[in-house]
């Protein structure tokens, strides 16, 4: 009988010995092209996250692949780590930070590898010229406290991402294909990772909610995504459209000394080029008082038949009922851009431009259009008027600007859009205003720590761990509430639609 129990418990403890062993060992997934080994962190409220960081999702887009539509990324052998963070797309950004055109990568992160949990693929920020979707940036430890599966990824951004001669040579929105390679691979790899292929999110903020509504217009998009939301822009917005592509890539091509008489000369001059050259060429090509919105931005394609990706301005589209009729969560945050008020007020020669030559810097300022210039100039005198009474921009009248900053490069085309779609869809729009102000944010009040408001990206302080800016809150901290606020009220959006 003793033997017996000895038996027993050699038993046990073997078993025991084979669950800890299994528990710490990495998790591997089997996906269509190949296996990936992943890793384990733990959420913000201490729930075990399965996460696979680094996930190539197409090849290189680099040599001849430069300015051509992704290449999805062929079958390996063995097991491929899936534990860290890859370089950023190429774009302005700090010595620290690495940037390579060898960026297109994914990260997935979900609690269970079994099961059909409704997923979000989030697309970032930036203005189609910086940002990234890697780990660090949109940390799960928030989103997944929830029952889903949590997609990010990059794309290509800037010159590289969005450049276009308005023709089948370049015709541009690689930026954009780059995302619908992540939906394309989440459509065929995602039930490995516990998720559910027929109910999938699109989530993107700024450019990236932007992209969602081109993807709502999009052809090629049809049946990869089931919800959507659309966070501060719109792809309504005057900034979110080159309406002049050709000109654009004239201009560009001329900073780089290329020949410019055919599309086949500029293509072949660019791809010559560094990526240095060519992000120091973009620096060069603005024409705002302050760093703008964006440089490069989507294109509607006028030639290459059913490969285009956009085919008309999606003002029009959304007018005519073409766009996917899914249902919609859109807004912004209370305050949005009008932080950029202050920064223009320390600057005199700023203040004098904006002041004598408005009819020239306020269309680029204020996204809207700047011909014809007889329409141009009648709006400049409406904005004065409004925001302004007709007084000179002041200190005393930073209130005002940063409404006008606020109003016109967000809020108004994102309430356009809602609008415009609300009364073609079938389906339900939902529209949001985020004003909830917590002890951090993207913008401070001048030489102090106080919020400027409730400004553009605070509301995903609440929704990712963003590591380089913010602390990881815990549960008592008083932002905590909106933690659990926002990423439920966005996973039951995903589960339900509702």
């Amino acid at each position: 009988q003793r033997l017996n129990q000895l038996f027993l418990f050699v038993c046990v403890l073997e078993s025991v010995y084979v669950v800890a062993a299994a528990a710490n060992e990495a998790p591997i997934v089997q996906t269509a092209q190949g296996k990936l080994r992943g890793t384990t962190v733990r959420s913000w409220t201490g729930k075990t996250i399965i996460s696979f960081i680094g996930v190539r999702f197409a090849e290189p887009p680099v040599g001849q692949n430069r300015f051509k539509d992704p290449v999805p990324v062929k079958p390996w052998s063995g097991v491929r780590n899936a534990t860290e963070d890859n370089p950023l797309c190429p774009q302005p950004a700090p010595r620290d930070r690495i940037i390579s055109e060898d960026c297109l990568f994914l990260n997935v992160h979900t609690k269970f590898l079994t099961g059909k949990k409704p997923v979000i693929i989030f697309f970032h920020a930036g203005g189609f010229l910086t940002g990234s979707g890697n780990n660090v940036w949109t940390g799960p430890q928030y989103f997944l406290d929830q029952d889903i599966v949590l997609v990010t990824g990059n794309y290509r951004l800037g010159p590289l991402g969005f450049i276009s001669t308005g023709d089948s040579v370049i015709p541009g929105n690689y930026g954009l294909k780059d995302q619908l390679e992540i939906m394309k691979w989440v459509k065929q790899n995602i039930g490995a990772f516990g998720g559910d292929p027929d109910c999938v999110t699109l989530f993107g903020y700024s450019a990236g909610a932007a992209s969602v509504q081109m993807h709502m217009v999009s052809p090629l998009s049809r049946g990869l995504f089931h919800r959507a939301i659309a966070s501060s822009y719109s792809a309504t917005s005057p900034a979110a459209l080159i309406r002049d592509p050709a000109s654009l890539s004239h201009r560009y091509a001329n900073l780089l000394n290329c020949s410019i008489e055919t599309s086949h000369q500029i293509r072949e001059c660019l791809l010559q080029k560094s990526v240095a050259d060519l992000l120091s060429a973009a620096n060069g090509i603005w024409d705002t008082l302050q760093p703008p919105f964006s440089l490069f931005a989507p294109v509607v394609e006028k030639q290459g038949g059913e490969e285009r990706f956009l085919r008309d301005d999606p003002v029009k589209l959304f007018q005519s009922g073409q766009f996917a009729q899914v249902p919609l969560i859109t807004g912004t945050t209370r305050d949005e851009f009008n932080w950029r008020a202050q920064f223009l007020l320390t600057n005199s020669t700023y203040v004098n431009r904006i002041n004598n030559e408005f009819d020239e810097i306020g269309p680029w300022e204020f996204h809207y259009p700047r011909e014809p210039r007889r329409v141009s100039k009648r709006i400049s005198a409406a904005l004065k008027q409004f925001y302004f009474n007709n007084q000179p921009v002041s200190n005393s009248t930073e209130e005002q600007l940063g409404w006008l900053y606020a109003d016109s490069r967000v809020i108004f085309s994102v309430y356009q859009a809602a609008k415009l779609i609300a009364e073609q869809s079938s389906a339900p729009v939902y529209y949001y205003k985020f004003d909830f102000e917590g002890r951090y944010s993207y913008r401070y009040l001048l030489g102090t720590q106080i919020p400027y408001g409730v400004g553009h990206h605070d509301d995903l302080i609440y929704l990712f761990y963003i590591s380089p800016r913010f602390p990881l809150f815990n549960q008592t901290d008083p932002e905590a509430y909106m933690v659990r606020t926002l990423t439920s009220t966005y996973a039951n959006f995903a589960k339900t639609g509702v």
